[in-house]
């Protein structure tokens, strides 16, 4: 109930509200992997980074098979601007079979960062055709 108003909330763009209910959810059930990703990416919104840090990687550590929270940490790497750390995070997320998210963060990466050092650190993603 409170995961789902804190989602709520957060659609209609009242963050704060959707926080404090997601608070609320975690405390009831704190090994609820989407919890903490959809807190994390409420305090990524609002810029609150080391917050969504903390929510993400708590995320990887309930469930180091879901490449979603790999993607998001390397999502918010590349809004403070440290790439190699967002491309790391990147890799994770390849690993665990999510290209739907590597693929957004890689395209936030080539926004951010030079093409040759993208492919100098990427093994699958993307396809050196150059």
């Amino acid at each position: 109930m409170y995961f789902e108003l804190g989602q709520t909330y957060a659609d209609d763009n009242k963050i704060d509200k959707g926080i404090a209910y997601l608070d609320t959810s975690i405390l009831f059930m704190n090994d609820n992997f989407y919890g903490y990703n959809c807190r994390g990416i409420m305090n990524r919104a609002i810029r609150n980074y080391e917050k969504a840090l903390a929510d993400f990687n708590t995320a990887a550590a309930i469930d180091s098979t879901n490449g979603v929270a790999f993607a998001n940490i390397a999502g918010v790497y590349c809004d403070i601007k440290d790439y190699s750390s967002a491309l790391k995070f990147v890799k994770k997320a390849e690993l665990n079979n999510f290209d739907i998210y590597s693929v957004k963060a890689f395209q936030n990466l080539i926004r951010n960062h030079t093409k040759e050092e993208i492919f100098k650190t990427s093994t699958t993603f993307p396809p050196n055709n150059d």
